[in-house]
Order: C-alpha cells, then sequence, then structure tokens
C-alpha cells in the first residue's frame, strides 16, 4: 500500500472514530435528558396573572402556631407578601381585595423535604398547586441553581433548600460510572477530595451537602469535618461502613428517610429474611432506647414512609398501584425512563424488577419479607416522634411512584397510619422543615412570609383534607381554585405532547 493512500485510510478510520464517539455522546446525553424530564415542555408562568395588591381573608378557620387547634372567624391581612396582621378584628383597609373564608381552613404552606425535581421544571407548579410552598431538593445539577435564584427574586415557584447531588466513593458499575462522566452521581474518593469538594460547593451556592451509600468512612468524616467549618449541614443517606452508634455521634444533621435507621437495625439483627416476627419484636423491644439516640445526637429525620408503603405494591402489583397515582401529571420522560434511566412503568420499574421471575415457591416468603420492611419503618416513625424527633415531611419525589406535590399528601396519610396525630403531622409538614431549612415561613404569624393554603376541611379532624385546597397563596399572591385547575390541563398537556408510551390504561 502507497504511504499517500495509507494516510488517507488513517485520516478516514480517525474521522470514523470522531465521528462513532461525538453519535455515542450525543445519544447518551439524549437519553439521560429524556429520563430526567427535560424534553416535556416549560408551562409558561406568565400564562398565570397573578395580583400583588393587598389580600384580607375573613371569617376564616386559622391554624394555632403550634398546630394544635383552629382559631375561628379570624381576619388575616397579608400586604407585600407578608402577614400583617391576624385578628378578630372586621375592620380592613379600603386597599385590600377580599377573599372569604367563610366555612374554611387556613394552614401554612406545607412541605417536602426529600425532592428530586431533575430537570423537571414543571415539578415546581406541581408542589404549589399540592400547597407544598418549601422543598427541599436532594439532587443536583447548575440549572437547579438557577431555579433556586430565580425562587429566591420571586418566580411562581416553592421556596428552595438546595443540597448537592449524594456524595459516594464507589463506582459500582459501568452505568454508574458514565452518569458520574456527565456530572450526575459526583465520586469523591480521598479526604482531600471531600475538602475540596466542600469548600467548592460552598462557593456555587448550596445550602448542604448530602452524602450517599458508599462513601468510604475516611471520607465521611472528612466531609462532615470540612462541612462544619463551611457551615453547611450534611444530610443525606447512612454509609454502609457507618454503625448506628458511629452515626450518632458523627456531627450528620439530617436522614432522609426513617427507613435509614430501620435498615441498620435489621443488620444489627443479623438480616430478618424468614425470622420476621422475631426481627419485629427485636424492633419493638429497642425501637425507644434507639429514637433516644437520635433525639440526644440532634438528628432531624425526613420520613418517606409513603415510599416504603409503595414498595409491596411496586414489587408484587405494579399495574393495578400505578391506576392509583396522579400519573398523567407526572413528567413523561421520567415515567418512561431511557437506557441510563430506570422509569416508573412495568418492564422499566426498577422494585419490580427486582422480583420478575421470581419462583412461585419465593413468592410468599418475599411478600412477607417487603411487608415486614414496612411496619419496621412505621414502628420507628412512631417511636421517633414519641421520643420528640424532629421528623419533616419529604417523599422522596420523582422516584418510582412519587409525583410531586400529590405525594405529600399521601405521605401525610401514611404518618397517620404511623400512629402520629394530626397536630403532630401537620407540624412536621409545615413548621418544622421551615424552621430546619431556614425559611421565615411555616406558620401563620405577623412578620411571617404569606406561603398559605386555604382549605375547604380541616384537616385537624382528617388528616386527607389537606387535599381539599380552595386556594393557595405564595408569598402573598392568591392562585385560586380556577389558576390551579388551569395549571394542571397546561401540565397535562405538556407531558402528552412528548409521550412515547400510551398509559391510558393506567387512568381509568
Amino acid at each position: 500500500m502507497k504511504l499517500s493512500t495509507l494516510k488517507k485510510a488513517l485520516v478516514s478510520l480517525a474521522l470514523l472514530v470522531v465521528f462513532a464517539v461525538f453519535i455515542t455522546i450525543t445519544f447518551i446525553k439524549a437519553e439521560i435528558a429524556h429520563g430526567n424530564g427535560l424534553n416535556t415542555p416549560v408551562i409558561d408562568h406568565t400564562d398565570f396573572q397573578l395580583s400583588d395588591s393587598p389580600v384580607a381573608i375573613t371569617r376564616i378557620s386559622v391554624l394555632s402556631e403550634d398546630s394544635e387547634r383552629m382559631i375561628e372567624n379570624q381576619t388575616v391581612l397579608i400586604k407585600d407578601g407578608v402577614i400583617q396582621s391576624i385578628s378578630n378584628s372586621s375592620s380592613i383597609p379600603e386597599d385590600y381585595s377580599i377573599i372569604d373564608g367563610n366555612s374554611k381552613y387556613l394552614i401554612p404552606g406545607l412541605a417536602d423535604t426529600h425532592a428530586h425535581t431533575y430537570k423537571s421544571k414543571n415539578d415546581l407548579l406541581l408542589y404549589l398547586v399540592n400547597g407544598v410552598t418549601q422543598i427541599a431538593v436532594l439532587s443536583s445539577s447548575p440549572e437547579l441553581l438557577d431555579w433556586k435564584k430565580e425562587a429566591e427574586e420571586g418566580a411562581l415557584s416553592p421556596q428552595i433548600f438546595l443540597s448537592t447531588a449524594g456524595m459516594n466513593s464507589k463506582e459500582e458499575s459501568l452505568m454508574r460510572t458514565i452518569r458520574e462522566w456527565f456530572g450526575t452521581l459526583p465520586g469523591i474518593n480521598t479526604p482531600e477530595q471531600a475538602r475540596k469538594a466542600v469548600k467548592k460547593f460552598k462557593q456555587q451556592g448550596y445550602d448542604a451537602v448530602k452524602v450517599y451509600e458508599w462513601l468510604d468512612k475516611d471520607v465521611y468524616y472528612a466531609l462532615i469535618e470540612e462541612a462544619n467549618k463551611q457551615k453547611l449541614p450534611v444530610i443525606g443517606h447512612m454509609p454502609q461502613e457507618i454503625s448506628l452508634e458511629e452515626l450518632y455521634q458523627s456531627g450528620q444533621s439530617q436522614l432522609a428517610h426513617i427507613e435509614e435507621i430501620t435498615k441498620a437495625t435489621m443488620e444489627d439483627f443479623g438480616g430478618i429474611y424468614r425470622k420476621e416476627e422475631a426481627y419485629l419484636e427485636y424492633l419493638n423491644q429497642h425501637a425507644d432506647s434507639i429514637a433516644k439516640k437520635v433525639k440526644a445526637s440532634g438528628i432531624t429525620v425526613s420520613s418517606t414512609v409513603w415510599l416504603m408503603d409503595t414498595l409491596p405494591k411496586q414489587r408484587f402489583d405494579l399495574e393495578n398501584f400505578l391506576k392509583t397515582i396522579e400519573l398523567e401529571y407526572q413528567n413523561s420522560g421520567i415515567i418512561e425512563g431511557s437506557y441510563f434511566m430506570d422509569g416508573w412503568l412495568p418492564g422499566s420499574n426498577r422494585y419490580e424488577a427486582q422480583y420478575i421471575g421470581l419462583k412461585p415457591e419465593n413468592f410468599d416468603a418475599s411478600m412477607k419479607f417487603n411487608q415486614t420492611y414496612v411496619k419496621a419503618i412505621h414502628i420507628m416513625a412512631k417511636a421517633l416522634i414519641d421520643n420528640d424527633v424532629t421528623i419533616i415531611t419529604g417523599t422522596d419525589s420523582n422516584t418510582a411512584g412519587t409525583i410531586a406535590g400529590f405525594s405529600t399528601h399521601d405521605e401525610l396519610q401514611s404518618l397517620s397510619n404511623s400512629g402520629l396525630t394530626n397536630p403532630q403531622i401537620l407540624n412536621a409538614a409545615t413548621l418544622a422543615p421551615s424552621k430546619w431549612m431556614n425559611f421565615n415561613s411555616g406558620k401563620i404569624a405577623k412578620g411571617l412570609r404569606a406561603d398559605l393554603v386555604i382549605l375547604d376541611k380541616n384537616p385537624l379532624e382528617d388528616i386527607s383534607n389537606t387535599r381539599s385546597i380552595s386556594s393557595v397563596i405564595l408569598n402573598g399572591k392568591v392562585l385560586d381554585r380556577g389558576t390551579l385547575d388551569s395549571i394542571l390541563e397546561k401540565i397535562k398537556q405538556a407531558n402528552e405532547s412528548v409521550r412515547k408510551i400510551n398509559i391510558d390504561k393506567y387512568l381509568e
């Protein structure tokens, strides 16, 4: 072969390789974008004309600051986004528009302290439609820093507390490595990397650092040490290398799931498969002492109980489960998943995938294991609240089965099923998370930001009444029922416009 011919062949081969790499990277980016919900059209917020004028809500029952009772026949004055007064006076300044609150109930805006918006910006509206005016996002991308800034500048959005993505040390698989390359899963393998990362996160404007399960112990402690110096709370999971006793002394300020505690007790017990009754007896004996240690450590716990309640259904009866949730409002890309991202539907749902092909003789045992797992989380939830641990409502939204905003009401019901009283639940969903995120809201009091929800029914009588939303007030702006319904319709249309997999059979 002539030298010139060889050169041409090598150039052609090089161009072919470059083209193949380009196509591969483009494909990976497109798949990750779809699975993260980026392809769904974003609703234009200017479609909703909201007034900044002062508002008076009259003749309404107001939730007390301790969440214990409703105070009847109150007038609440709101101006410049702030609660000006709460009283039984009927005197209203002339420039105030009036909302008649007769036979209605006023509560603070709700919170989801374990949210995953990914790149699905319409989720911010789904939260508001459901009365959720404050969220903690426990995953991150550069866009979310922009969303947080927009919310602080008055955008139609809940207040956003933003953590980093989960910090891990180990690369478990090719998929994890690819996702790390594309910036969705930071890899932190040494204490020096941990300290450097925390400093960078502080500079970028994050509110907290999230730790994940596969973080090495020495990296974990270095990360917490540096985060304390930078005044950033460390939140999230309990690394596998850390015991409960070590957790209590670690300085981690929040756990992202009650499940984290129960998983540790299962390991301490030596596993629970086919010895479920003995484990539940063990947990009942030890739950209070564990809760007392959590309380002494100062750790706040985000609940995420409802997601755990769904696991037996998603694993063993997925199609019927999908018919029970508001699937039409969930971002189509996130439902469908992609080559690199799990979806929610049969064949792509990660919870179902763990049990596909299960032998008949193992079905009952596996079901019993899952039911025991759920019971254990409810036992621990009750022990935590009984021992005055700060529980804040979180749902792990956008994890399979948990729809932004809607899942918050599901979570409140699960906490009720755990034995929490309605006042305890409302406190966990309003004031406690607001304090934890350092927001100037969470209760109905003079001088606080006016993030409120008007309900048609009393949530102290039945916690499911938090769904009876008449209006949402965000920073003093009123979103009435007509506006809320319009938002829902536009989100449904946006999802349908990019849907690849028909979901009609789940909407019957």
